[in-house]
C-alpha cells in the first residue's frame, strides 16, 4: 500500500516538473563569469564589476580578483581549505565514535580508557590542524604581498 502511494507521488511530481519545464520561458542573461567587466550592447545590461568600475568608487575584493588574478595563491588556498575540511570531518567522526564507545562501555575501565584516548586524540588532531591552517594562511597572505 505504501509503495503504491510513493510510486504515485513520484509520478505526479515528475509530471508536474515536466509541465513546468515545458511552459517555463527562456531567460536571457549576460554571462558575467567569462567577462566580469562586460556589457551587453543590445540591452545595455552590465555585469556587477562593470557597474562598480563605472561608479568610480573602487572595486570589491571579488572584482579585484577578476582584474588581477593570482592563480597559484588561489590554488593553494583551495587545496588547504579542502584538506582542512576533510580533517575536520574526520575529527568530528572520531569524536562521535569515541563518545559512542564511551557510552557503550558498560563500566569496563579498559573500554572507557580507550574511548577517552580516541576523543583526546581527535581533539588534539583538530587543534594541530587549526594551528597548521593558521600558519599556512599567514604565510600565504604575507608571501603574496
Amino acid at each position: 500500500m505504501m509503495r503504491k502511494f510513493l510510486v504515485g507521488l513520484f509520478v505526479v511530481a515528475g509530471l508536474l516538473f515536466s509541465v513546468v519545464g515545458v511552459f517555463a520561458g527562456s531567460v536571457y542573461a549576460l554571462d558575467c563569469t567569462k567577462e566580469p567587466f562586460g556589457e551587453d550592447p543590445a540591452t545595455g545590461q552590465k555585469c556587477p564589476c562593470k557597474i562598480q568600475e563605472d561608479l568610480g568608487e573602487g572595486l570589491s575584493p571579488v572584482c579585484e580578483d577578476f582584474r588581477n588574478p593570482n592563480p597559484p595563491d588561489a590554488l593553494i588556498s583551495i587545496i588547504v581549505n579542502s584538506l582542512f575540511f576533510g580533517i575536520g570531518v574526520i575529527c568530528v567522526v572520531m569524536i562521535v565514535y569515541g563518545g559512542f564507545r564511551y557510552t557503550t562501555s558498560h563500566g569496563n575501565s579498559k573500554s572507557i580508557e580507550t574511548a577517552k584516548k580516541t576523543i583526546m586524540g581527535a581533539i588534539i588532531g583538530l587543534a594541530v590542524a587549526v594551528l597548521a591552517y593558521v600558519i599556512v594562511s599567514f604565510v600565504i597572505s604575507n608571501v603574496g604581498e
